[in-house]
């Protein structure tokens, strides 16, 4: 993404429904994972974008985000001076930040990334038995569409792609759903338009900020399945069909021990 697209990205990050009804998600859960574990609450955000969620969170607790693109992280530092970010090339440059969290959050990032399996096992490395990690991803390949290819996505996923990352390694998932599938009736709609006019390389993307009542409307229906999605959570719950017609994908898992 250039300069141009992080500013967009920034702006609509503020207010538009699907950031602040994540935001919300993802407070949630993590609220929940604090309190029910005896860590302090340290938190690190890889992928952190333009920084609104280590904002929001920083107001709570001690959280960090990491990002790589300089001028993502300069827009996050002017947006918000309060908040701790920190620049990096490559995610083994990041070992000390993920081996002292306790909770690392991947934020719609996997699919940016063309070699995930490779980032994600140099990321998970270091991190310490016990240590959450909570991951969030665009979901169904069949709904691919310009969107996708505006926000240069390599790939949306499955629950069983999804898996397959941090499989026979040390980890155990305490949540795998889909998320957002209130709405998907309606995104799954609008995203099949595109694709029949055979626009699929049309550099257009979904944020866009509707009038207020809508985006209220909207975010008050995504930000309310964090109560089953907390449900869900606290009952370990990887049922593989939950909520499968999400559009995104959420999964919290714990770092073992390898014996365990």
């Amino acid at each position: 993404m250039d300069l141009t697209s992080f500013i967009e990205h920034a702006r609509c990050e503020q207010s538009h429904w699907w950031f602040t009804a994540r935001r919300l998600i993802v407070r949630s859960l993590v609220d929940e994972i604090i309190a029910e574990s005896r860590h302090r609450g340290r938190i690190l955000e890889v992928g952190c974008g333009t920084g609104a969620t280590v904002a929001s969170l920083g107001e709570h607790y001690d959280c960090v985000g990491a990002e790589i693109s300089p001028d993502a992280l300069s827009i996050a530092r002017q947006n918000y001076p309060n908040a701790r970010f920190i620049e990096y090339g490559n995610v083994e440059e990041l070992a000390s930040e993920l081996a002292a969290a306790d909770i690392v959050l991947l934020m719609d990032v996997l699919e940016h990334i063309e070699d995930a399996q490779a980032f994600w096992n140099a990321m998970v490395a270091p991190l310490r038995p016990g240590t959450r990690v909570i991951v969030t991803v665009p979901a169904d390949p069949k709904l691919w569409s310009r969107h996708d290819v505006a926000m240069f996505h390599f790939r949306r996923y499955t629950a069983d792609s999804l898996r397959a990352l941090w499989k026979d390694q040390p980890f155990r998932t305490h949540l795998l759903s889909g998320m957002n599938w209130r709405l998907a009736p309606v995104i799954r709609g609008l995203r099949k338009l595109p694709n029949r006019k055979g626009d699929r390389d049309n550099r257009q993307t979904d944020l866009s900020i509707p009038p207020r009542w809508i985006n209220t409307t909207l975010h008050r229906l995504f930000a309310s399945e964090a109560t089953p999605l907390l449900k869900m959570l606290r009952a370990n719950s990887i049922t593989p069909n939950a909520h499968s017609n999400g559009v995104s994908l959420v999964a919290v898992l714990e770092k073992t021990s390898h014996d365990e």
